[in-house]
């Protein structure tokens, strides 16, 4: 059977003030039920500006992600405006990315990350859930977010 596939990746880069690289870690994504209606109406006119999947959240919830998720369970940080590009993984602008960057202003275990289309309210595109991973207060995550479309057949 031929068809299209969507990989989500998102990759973590843990730095201090002074800009020194921490560590660095990457999780899985699932494009959850909201996303994938959001991305049949960008792709049929319906949705009014494609660009608008931009925003990013942590959160320290561990609910597993599933399909119907359509918000973080336990959000933290607010949410940040990434900026978006189209990069190629496999073949020539196959991967939409979207980049952001959260200042921790607590030391806190972070286990949850959400791609949503607003900086308040909005849809939950996708949503990630993975092992703790204690991050500084002070510190900044730097997160790249993919999602890349692959050929199923």
């Amino acid at each position: 059977m031929d068809g299209i596939s969507i990989k989500g990746i998102v990759e973590f880069e843990e730095r201090t003030p002074t800009g020194e690289l921490v560590r660095r870690w990457t999780a899985e994504n699932l494009v959850v039920n909201g996303g994938l209606a959001w991305l049949a109406g960008a792709m049929s006119g319906a949705v009014a500006d494609a660009t608008v999947a931009k925003y990013i959240r942590v959160g320290t919830g561990t609910t597993p992600a599933a399909p119907a998720n359509t918000d973080l369970v336990t959000g933290v940080e607010g949410r940040v405006t990434g900026t978006t590009s189209r990069v190629t993984t496999t073949a020539t602008n196959d991967t939409y990315q979207v980049i952001g960057v959260v200042t921790m202003t607590e030391n806190r275990s972070i286990t949850e990350v959400g791609l949503f289309t607003a900086a308040s309210g909005g849809t939950l595109l996708s949503r990630s859930v993975f092992t703790a991973q204690p991050v500084t207060s002070g510190n900044t995550l730097t997160l790249t977010y993919k999602w890349i479309f692959t050929d199923a057949s």
